[in-house]
């Protein structure tokens, strides 16, 4: 790809095109105005649409948005979320303070585009093809109109479209890796929940439910729950058709912490599978979040690694690109082996594995692991409510 570029004299509309406004887009977009280069966001959707994906930041995920720049309207379309309770093995062990967000993932990204300059640093379209030229890249549309740009972020996530279109190939880590599942509820009684956020652990590994959790967002409670069944698993369907029946066998001890609930909303099942794509023969074309690698939902880390994604190539290294107006492979490739950015990639997908090993291995070293997490946490639990030296009367609130 890189040697044989088309040769046309031609000045660049912008110098950096984003293909794609999902979190990493969206973010690098709102990065790059910051910085003052000319860019622009390409996406189908002025404002994103509902969409299943991450529903929630802890606080070093907040932190890496305070460091963008962009947190004081991402904070505006969050929920804070204190009040945590945490049950393991059918028992609630710890009730704690630990800060975190929930939140819907179309609000944060509108809110997120809302730093920019809207039409003038917005595209409304579909990328159909990059085509690439000496100097500069040529992106077509859908409906033929063209764009070009010095470089390109390709962030258009799971969308396979111009990855086959470019040649670049795919490995396949662990297809249908994980289940994602999401939908509102809310009690069966008038009032609220006692918690911000319930995070139950499985009981057993056979029923191959990595965890459950429901979080305050906006005025709704919402489910998140991650599993490891086929697509044409039973518990899916019955999920579909009788969400309280079916985490009533999953979870038995469910009711009697949080009490009676009822969804209000579908639900929605999201199939993951992790995978690697391997663009370094790309010039002027790089990769990033889902687009270069995905991520397991369950274990937290894809919004992570995808600001990180954003953050290291927005702040490092396109800065440097533009000045000595070189985007060459070798270029490019300084990027991907960029050694935080590695082990960004590294930490989410060993947590990837982890999250799987911990949940379905029934081997006695694993086995061992969840009741290490149980009695970790029944002793957190037991040391925060203890009185405190001088004063029996208070103890550390739970």
């Amino acid at each position: 790809m890189g040697t044989d570029l088309k040769k046309q004299n031609v000045s660049a509309d912008y110098d950096v095109a984003i293909v794609g406004g999902g979190i990493a887009g969206s973010c690098a977009a709102a990065i790059l105005k910051n910085t003052n280069i000319k860019s622009v966001l390409i996406d189908p959707n002025e404002n994103m649409p509902v969409d299943f994906r991450c529903e929630k930041f802890d606080h070093k995920q907040m932190a890496i948005v305070e460091r963008l720049g962009i947190s004081e309207k991402i904070y505006k379309a969050t929920t804070p979320i204190e009040n945590i309770w945490i049950a393991r093995n059918g028992k609630l062990v710890n009730k704690m303070v630990y800060p975190h967000y929930g939140f819907s993932y179309e609000r944060v990204i509108n809110a997120v585009r809302d730093y920019l300059d809207k039409p003038r640093d917005m595209i409304l379209g579909k990328v159909k093809s990059v085509e690439q030229y000496e100097g500069f890249q040529k992106l077509v549309l859908a409906d033929g109109r063209e764009v070009s740009a010095r470089l390109v972020i390709l962030s258009n996530g799971l969308n396979p479209g111009i990855r086959k279109q470019l040649g670049v190939t795919q490995t396949m880590l662990s297809k249908n890796h994980e289940m994602a599942i999401g939908f509102d509820v809310e009690p069966e009684t008038e009032g609220q929940f006692e918690f911000d956020s319930f995070t139950y652990w499985p009981e057993k590994a056979s029923d191959k439910m990595a965890y459950f959790t429901i979080f305050k967002s906006a005025d709704v409670f919402r489910v998140n729950m991650f599993g490891y069944w086929q697509k044409n698993d039973p518990v899916l369907q019955e999920l579909i058709q009788d969400p309280v029946q079916c985490l009533a066998k999953l979870m038995p001890s469910l009711e009697g912490m949080v009490g009676r609930f009822k969804p209000v909303s579908r639900v929605h099942i999201r199939p993951v599978d992790l995978y690697q794509n391997h663009p370094s023969q790309c010039e002027g074309i790089v990769f990033v979040g889902d687009a270069y690698a995905t991520s397991c939902p369950g274990a937290g880390t894809g919004t992570t690694k995808a600001m990180n994604d954003v953050d290291i190539l927005c702040n490092r290294y396109i800065p440097e690109w533009l000045g000595s107006g070189k985007f060459g492979q070798s270029e490019i490739e300084t990027f991907y082996q960029d050694l935080e950015k590695i082990q960004s990639d590294e930490v989410s997908l060993n947590e990837a594995y982890f999250l799987r090993s911990i949940t379905l291995d029934k081997s006695i070293v694993w086995g061992a692991r969840r009741w290490m997490r149980f009695f970790y946490h029944l002793g957190k639990s037991k040391i925060a409510n203890m009185p405190i030296l001088g004063n029996p009367e208070k103890g550390r609130a739970a």
